[in-house]
């Protein structure tokens, strides 16, 4: 069931979790593909209309371009020779004239081939000459033909004009004798459109033929009027160029249909044939662009060029115009855009240029892109699904099994905690009855010495237990330095000190243990090597007596030697070098000697003793300091250990041991003794052996001894000496007692401004029970069991600091 439970939880939170992954980037991947598609709209829209407005432009110079040829013609005839030959000399004169310009106006007519007539009319409005362009040959028309064009519109609005002015009429199709000239299309026909393509399809079966009469009066060299000079135009020819630039446009992706509309609104020209030229057909003058399209036409009529866009399409237009009153003489009368010129007086609009696109081909430029990008979306949510769940589905798991660890750690730590907590219980357990022990054994075995009793049996006996005792010692001392490595408690110091004098101290201290065994111990230096190093001098030391111990415990005969040199690399490293002669190792064993608790074998726990933690802490111990140790062995052959230290550099050199091994403190006991005459001395402990032997230890130095169980005794006791007026001169507090422990009753003290030297006595001895000694507002700090040299030197030490400072 809980487990089902444990399941559920976990889908329900990595359901959560991906959701929480998906729905960000879900909402990121829509925003972007968005924006993308906004701005690929956008730019696709810019696009269109660049190109609407370069397909009117192009069609527009196309016009003008074209347009630009027939004024120059109509300029070169009005200003020809013969013409006004022709109007000024006599009548012979003038028949010469007049065949001259004949043969000029053909040869215009074949090198042009745009217009379907040119013609001249005197001032009554009959045609004096005219030149019809039939099957792609300009063709005179005799005197008999020619008509009576006076009642005509482009008579009368030409005829009016001033020297030099041009007037253009509006694109119809030609009409003759009150009919549109148009032919029914057949296989010939199409091939003469191809050969004179001045006739243009209607879609209905038949073509016809879209004219724009350009003219301008004619005048003699006297100023006198005597006609017009007109061009009949085929307007077919600027309709071509409009069907050019719409399939160009269309070649380019723009599905645009180019429309040229008229001022009254007609289509000259667009996409369906049928819906062009309809003012000339009465049946049809209703439809036209302006009744599809009044508010477009509308918009359009109040500028002359601009885009516009509605629920039908996209409006791209542009005016095209002229100024009638140009002077062939002075500049072009065509003008194209009104960008600037469409306020000018005398500029008339011709007709409208129009871009159409419908929105249905707008929507179809983008629909493809659109199509990809919702399925790059949705391909991109499915990975973003499938990817929220596995990460997390492995986040889940992944804090799942953080946490197993975590409790994994916390249990560790729990166990590591209790483990010491109960090392400092056993320790506290252990040392207080030692203290007794090793106490007591001194007194007896000084007692002996002073009563000179020599009985060998009675101090053998003595000296057992104490070795036995101090044994007992050294392996608690071990199994705490133990745990204080493995808990990370191990406090490194790094002073300057002297290498002699540590080495001196080593040799004085194996000195009566390799007499007695009959073993060669020999320290020295090769090369010179600092006289001052830089590192922790105590574990240093200790790491020296635990190899130096371990070589001459398993040395029966032989040596030990110790070998110290200086490494010429930097930074500078102490080497150090123990070799013995001892039984040696097998190479098999050597791998499991730096396990906790592990020997070579079980015999030598038997024949030697120990415990197997010494080489652990050593290793450790060296690897805290920034060295490395290693171990080479030969069974039966002896043993060598190596291990480096980092020691700074330093100045001072040094090339062989320091003899400073009589300097050391190796005064006898008794010569310490009587130093605390007439010290008042309150000792407050809760242990009965303990209290008897530390208060006999005092009261033999000279000491005035009262004695307390507890802390809260004890605060009486101080009462009652400052009443009395007789201070006590220093505190021995052991800091584990019932009632009122040494802790509390210390801070009591310190808080009511007692300055009385403290002297902390604890059986634990973990790492930070000194410090928390000295930070309740200790002095000093002796561990048990008790070094009566040692206690009592530190009450000198403080009892003389207040002595000096009162």
């Amino acid at each position: 069931m809980l487990n089902n439970e444990h399941s559920h939880t976990k889908v329900l939170l990595t359901i959560k979790r991906s959701l929480t992954l998906f729905v960000p980037l879900s909402v990121m991947i829509i925003g972007v593909a968005a924006i993308v598609c906004y701005q690929k709209h956008a730019s696709d829209r810019l696009v269109v209309e660049h190109e609407a407005r370069n397909s009117i432009d192009l069609a527009h110079d196309k016009i003008v371009i074209e347009f630009s040829s027939v004024f120059r013609t109509l300029k070169f005839l009005a200003r020809n020779d013969q013409l006004q030959a022709a109007l000024k000399g006599t009548e012979s004169s003038s028949q010469q004239a007049r065949t001259e310009l004949v043969q000029e106006l053909i040869r215009v007519a074949e090198s042009s081939g745009h217009f379907d007539q040119v013609r001249l009319f005197n001032s009554k409005g009959r045609e004096t000459l005219r030149i019809n362009y039939r099957g792609g040959v300009p063709v005179v028309v005799p005197e008999s033909e020619l008509q009576d064009k006076s009642s005509r519109y482009y008579f009368q609005e030409c005829f009016q004009l001033n020297h030099g002015e041009i007037y253009i009429s509006p694109m119809d199709l030609n009409v003759e004798h009150g009919v549109i000239e148009q032919q029914q299309i057949t296989a010939e026909v199409s091939q003469e459109k191809q050969q004179h393509p001045h006739w243009r399809d209607t879609g209905s079966g038949v073509r016809v033929k879209p004219i724009i009469r350009v003219g301008t009066p004619v005048f003699d060299s006297a100023g006198n009027k005597h006609g017009i000079l007109m061009l009949n135009y085929c307007a077919n020819e600027i309709l071509n160029h409009v069907d050019v630039q719409e399939q160009l446009a269309g070649q380019h992706g723009l599905a645009a249909e180019l429309l040229l509309i008229n001022q009254q609104g007609y289509c000259l020209r667009s996409d369906q044939p049928r819906n062009d030229w309809n003012f000339m057909y009465p049946d049809r003058a209703e439809n036209r662009f302006l009744t599809e399209y009044p508010e477009v036409w509308k918009l359009m009529q109040e500028q002359q060029e601009g885009q516009i866009e509605n629920q039908s399409g996209l409006f791209t237009y542009s005016d095209i115009g002229f100024k009638s009153t140009a002077r062939l003489m002075e500049q072009e009368p065509f003008i194209g855009l009104f960008s600037s010129n469409h306020n000018e007086a005398g500029v008339i609009p011709v007709w409208k240029i129009v871009s159409f696109i419908p929105q249905s081909k707008l929507a179809a430029r983008t629909a493809q892109f659109d199509f990809w990008a919702f399925w790059v979306v949705v391909a991109l949510e499915f990975m973003v699904a499938s990817g929220s769940v596995i990460i997390a589905r492995n986040s889940v798991q992944r804090e799942q099994i953080q946490r197993d660890l975590v409790q994994a750690k916390e249990a560790a730590e729990v166990a590591n905690h209790t483990k010491s907590n109960f090392l400092a219980n056993m320790s506290h357990e252990i040392r207080t009855p030692m203290t007794a022990i090793l106490g007591f054994t001194d007194l007896l075995l000084d007692q002996c010495e002073e009563e000179g009793n020599n009985s060998s049996e009675q101090i053998s006996s003595l000296q057992t237990i104490k070795r036995n005792g101090d044994y007992l010692l050294c392996l608690i001392n071990d199994i705490l330095d133990l745990a204080k490595v493995e808990e990370g408690m191990l406090t490194l110091e790094e002073i300057e000190f002297s290498l002699p004098v540590l080495l001196s101290e080593l040799e004085f201290l194996f000195q009566e243990v390799v007499h007695n065994k009959g073993v060669h111990l020999e320290i020295r230096c090769v090369g010179p090597v600092p006289e001052m190093v830089k590192t922790d001098p105590t574990r240093l030391r200790q790491v020296l007596v635990n190899l130096l111990g371990n070589a001459i415990k398993f040395t029966e005969k032989g040596s030990v030697v110790l070998e110290v040199r200086r490494s010429d690399s930097l930074p500078l490293f102490l080497n150090f070098k123990i070799t013995d002669t001892g039984i040696g190792i097998a190479p098999e064993e050597i791998k499991n000697l730096f396990v906790p608790f592990t020997q070579a074998d079980s015999s030598t726990t038997r024949q030697y003793g120990g415990t197997g933690l010494g080489l652990t802490i050593c290793k450790k111990i060296v690897e805290n300091l920034g060295g490395s140790i290693n171990l080479e062995s030969e069974l039966n052959r002896g043993t060598t250990v190596t291990f480096t230290l980092p020691i700074g550099e330093m100045k001072h050199e040094s090339s062989g041991i320091s003899d400073t091994g009589s300097s050391l403190d190796t005064r006898s006991r008794f010569e310490i003794m009587n130093q605390l005459k007439n010290l008042r001395v309150l000792l407050v402990e809760d242990g009965l052996d303990t209290r008897k032997l530390i208060s006999f230890i005092l009261s033999k130095a000279g000491a005035h001894v009262t004695t307390a169980e507890n802390g809260q005794i004890a605060l009486q006791e101080i009462e009652t000496s400052v009443v009395a007026g007789n201070w006590f001169d220093v505190i021995v507090m052991d800091m584990q007692m019932p009632v009122l422990d040494g802790y509390a009753a210390t801070r009591t003290l310190r808080d009511q401004g007692c300055e009385i030297p403290i002297i902390a006595i604890t059986a634990n001895a973990l790492a930070g029970d000194a410090e928390k000694c000295l930070d309740c507002g200790c002095d000093g700090y002796v561990s048990k069991p008790v070094d009566r040299v040692q206690l009592i030197q530190l009450i000198l030490q403080h009892t003389q600091k207040t002595a000096l400072s009162s």
